[in-house]
Protein backbone atom coordinates (compact mmCIF):
# COMPACT_ATOMS: atom_id res chain seq x y z
CA UNK A 1 0.00 0.00 0.00
CA UNK A 2 2.80 2.03 1.20
CA UNK A 3 4.40 1.75 -2.56
CA UNK A 4 0.82 3.53 -4.13
CA UNK A 5 1.37 6.17 -1.87
CA UNK A 6 5.28 6.86 -3.53
CA UNK A 7 4.39 5.99 -7.33
CA UNK A 8 4.65 8.46 -9.75
CA UNK A 9 1.08 7.41 -10.97
CA UNK A 10 -0.30 8.58 -7.46
CA UNK A 11 1.56 11.68 -7.19
CA UNK A 12 0.56 12.37 -10.84
CA UNK A 13 -3.21 11.90 -9.63
CA UNK A 14 -2.69 14.30 -6.98
CA UNK A 15 -1.42 16.99 -8.78
CA UNK A 16 -4.34 16.29 -11.51
CA UNK A 17 -6.78 16.61 -8.37
CA UNK A 18 -5.03 19.67 -7.36
CA UNK A 19 -4.37 21.51 -10.31
CA UNK A 20 -8.56 20.32 -10.98
CA UNK A 21 -10.12 22.08 -7.47
CA UNK A 22 -7.82 24.85 -8.01
CA UNK A 23 -9.17 25.92 -11.02
CA UNK A 24 -12.89 25.17 -10.04
CA UNK A 25 -12.43 27.07 -6.96
CA UNK A 26 -11.09 29.84 -9.46
CA UNK A 27 -14.09 29.92 -11.23
CA UNK A 28 -16.14 29.86 -8.14
CA UNK A 29 -14.84 32.60 -6.97
CA UNK A 30 -15.34 34.81 -10.41
CA UNK A 31 -19.03 33.98 -10.91
CA UNK A 32 -19.95 34.20 -6.83
CA UNK A 33 -17.88 37.98 -6.99
CA UNK A 34 -19.78 38.70 -10.05
CA UNK A 35 -23.21 37.40 -8.75
CA UNK A 36 -22.98 38.82 -5.51
CA UNK A 37 -21.60 42.17 -7.00
CA UNK A 38 -24.91 42.67 -9.20
CA UNK A 39 -27.42 41.35 -6.65
CA UNK A 40 -26.17 43.92 -4.09
CA UNK A 41 -25.77 46.82 -6.96
CA UNK A 42 -29.28 46.30 -8.62
CA UNK A 43 -30.87 46.36 -4.51
CA UNK A 44 -28.41 49.41 -3.41
CA UNK A 45 -30.23 51.06 -7.18
CA UNK A 46 -33.24 50.56 -6.25
CA UNK A 47 -32.98 52.23 -3.07
CA UNK A 48 -31.59 54.76 -3.99
CA UNK A 49 -34.12 55.73 -6.13
CA UNK A 50 -36.83 54.83 -3.75
CA UNK A 51 -35.33 57.22 -1.19
CA UNK A 52 -34.76 60.01 -3.51
CA UNK A 53 -38.84 59.49 -4.36
CA UNK A 54 -39.53 59.87 -1.04
CA UNK A 55 -37.61 62.70 -0.73
CA UNK A 56 -38.93 64.52 -3.75
CA UNK A 57 -42.66 64.53 -2.38
CA UNK A 58 -41.91 65.63 1.47
CA UNK A 59 -45.23 66.36 2.32
CA UNK A 60 -46.25 62.48 0.79
CA UNK A 61 -43.35 61.27 2.72
CA UNK A 62 -45.16 59.22 5.20
CA UNK A 63 -47.38 57.92 2.54
CA UNK A 64 -44.62 56.64 0.46
CA UNK A 65 -42.90 54.92 3.29
CA UNK A 66 -46.08 53.26 4.26
CA UNK A 67 -46.60 52.02 0.38
CA UNK A 68 -43.14 50.18 0.14
CA UNK A 69 -43.69 48.28 2.98
CA UNK A 70 -47.27 47.40 1.37
CA UNK A 71 -46.07 46.81 -1.35
CA UNK A 72 -44.19 43.33 -0.06
CA UNK A 73 -46.00 40.46 0.91
CA UNK A 74 -43.29 38.92 2.51
CA UNK A 75 -42.00 41.55 4.95
CA UNK A 76 -38.55 42.07 3.47
CA UNK A 77 -39.12 45.66 3.11
CA UNK A 78 -38.58 48.33 6.15
CA UNK A 79 -39.01 52.31 5.74
CA UNK A 80 -39.32 54.85 8.40
CA UNK A 81 -40.23 58.53 8.87
CA UNK A 82 -38.60 60.26 11.74
CA UNK A 83 -39.13 63.78 12.71
CA UNK A 84 -36.77 65.53 15.48
CA UNK A 85 -35.20 63.79 18.36
CA UNK A 86 -35.90 60.73 16.26
CA UNK A 87 -39.89 60.48 16.94
CA UNK A 88 -41.41 58.32 14.20
CA UNK A 89 -44.00 59.19 12.07
CA UNK A 90 -44.63 56.31 9.43
CA UNK A 91 -43.25 52.86 9.00
CA UNK A 92 -42.16 49.76 10.43
CA UNK A 93 -39.02 50.40 11.65
CA UNK A 94 -38.45 51.28 15.38
CA UNK A 95 -36.12 53.64 15.27
CA UNK A 96 -33.44 55.10 13.11
CA UNK A 97 -30.66 53.23 12.41
CA UNK A 98 -27.41 55.25 13.93
CA UNK A 99 -25.03 53.85 11.76
CA UNK A 100 -26.69 55.06 8.70
CA UNK A 101 -25.43 58.06 7.39
CA UNK A 102 -28.76 60.38 5.41
CA UNK A 103 -26.69 60.80 2.07
CA UNK A 104 -29.13 58.45 -0.26
CA UNK A 105 -26.73 55.84 -0.72
CA UNK A 106 -27.11 52.30 0.73
CA UNK A 107 -25.42 50.50 3.54
CA UNK A 108 -25.89 46.95 5.58
CA UNK A 109 -27.28 48.49 8.96
CA UNK A 110 -29.06 46.60 11.95
CA UNK A 111 -32.16 47.93 13.23
CA UNK A 112 -35.55 47.31 15.38
CA UNK A 113 -38.56 46.30 12.94
CA UNK A 114 -41.64 46.08 14.04
CA UNK A 115 -43.16 43.05 12.28
CA UNK A 116 -46.98 42.26 13.51
CA UNK A 117 -47.73 42.04 16.82
CA UNK A 118 -43.26 41.65 17.86
CA UNK A 119 -40.53 43.74 17.26
CA UNK A 120 -37.38 42.13 15.86
CA UNK A 121 -33.40 42.74 15.14
CA UNK A 122 -32.20 42.63 11.66
CA UNK A 123 -30.07 42.99 9.38
CA UNK A 124 -30.99 45.12 6.33
CA UNK A 125 -29.36 47.03 3.21
CA UNK A 126 -31.03 50.80 3.52
CA UNK A 127 -30.89 54.00 2.28
CA UNK A 128 -31.85 57.48 3.92
CA UNK A 129 -31.94 61.29 3.01
CA UNK A 130 -32.55 64.21 5.18
CA UNK A 131 -36.20 66.13 4.22
CA UNK A 132 -36.26 69.91 4.21
CA UNK A 133 -38.36 69.42 7.62
CA UNK A 134 -35.91 68.54 9.44
CA UNK A 135 -36.98 64.94 9.81
CA UNK A 136 -34.96 61.61 8.24
CA UNK A 137 -36.70 59.24 5.93
CA UNK A 138 -35.18 56.01 5.97
CA UNK A 139 -36.09 52.70 3.35
CA UNK A 140 -34.77 49.33 3.47
CA UNK A 141 -34.57 45.38 2.46
CA UNK A 142 -33.69 42.73 4.23
CA UNK A 143 -30.28 41.52 3.87
CA UNK A 144 -31.64 37.85 3.68
CA UNK A 145 -31.33 37.03 -0.21
CA UNK A 146 -28.06 38.16 -0.76
CA UNK A 147 -26.97 35.65 2.18
CA UNK A 148 -28.78 33.08 0.61
CA UNK A 149 -27.13 33.40 -2.58
CA UNK A 150 -24.12 33.54 -0.99
CA UNK A 151 -25.39 30.63 1.27
CA UNK A 152 -26.20 28.64 -1.75
CA UNK A 153 -22.64 29.21 -3.62
CA UNK A 154 -20.40 27.53 -0.98
CA UNK A 155 -23.07 24.79 -0.88
CA UNK A 156 -22.92 24.49 -4.48
CA UNK A 157 -19.46 24.55 -4.32
CA UNK A 158 -18.72 21.82 -1.86
CA UNK A 159 -20.92 19.29 -3.91
CA UNK A 160 -19.16 20.16 -6.91
CA UNK A 161 -15.45 19.84 -5.37
CA UNK A 162 -15.65 16.55 -4.20
CA UNK A 163 -16.35 14.81 -7.23
CA UNK A 164 -14.53 16.67 -9.40
CA UNK A 165 -11.78 15.68 -6.90
CA UNK A 166 -12.64 11.85 -7.19
CA UNK A 167 -12.96 11.84 -10.65
CA UNK A 168 -9.42 13.75 -11.32
CA UNK A 169 -7.56 11.26 -9.11
CA UNK A 170 -9.21 8.45 -10.81
CA UNK A 171 -8.81 9.89 -14.35
CA UNK A 172 -4.89 10.22 -13.40
CA UNK A 173 -4.55 6.95 -12.00
CA UNK A 174 -6.68 5.61 -14.65
CA UNK A 175 -4.49 7.34 -17.37
CA UNK A 176 -1.26 6.25 -15.86
CA UNK A 177 -2.59 2.29 -14.98
CA UNK A 178 -3.00 2.25 -18.80
CA UNK A 179 1.09 2.55 -19.46
CA UNK A 180 1.95 0.25 -16.83
CA UNK A 181 2.56 2.58 -14.11
CA UNK A 182 5.38 3.62 -16.03
CA UNK A 183 6.66 5.18 -19.09
CA UNK A 184 7.34 3.07 -22.36
CA UNK A 185 11.57 2.97 -22.91
CA UNK A 186 12.69 3.13 -26.45
CA UNK A 187 14.47 0.74 -27.96
CA UNK A 188 17.31 2.03 -29.89
CA UNK A 189 17.86 0.37 -33.13
CA UNK A 190 20.94 -1.98 -33.03
CA UNK A 191 24.53 -1.22 -34.79
CA UNK A 192 25.48 -4.43 -36.49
Amino acid sequence: MTDLFRSTAFRLACGIALWSVLFALAIFAFVYWQTAGLLREELAETLRLEIRAVASDPSGAARRVDTWIAMDPHARHYAGLFGPGDTRRAGNLDSLPASLPPDGDAYRVAAKVELGQRTIRDEMWAAALALPDGSVAVIGHDSDELDRVRDMSVRALGLGLVPTLVLSMAGGCSSRAGHGGASPRRRRPSTG
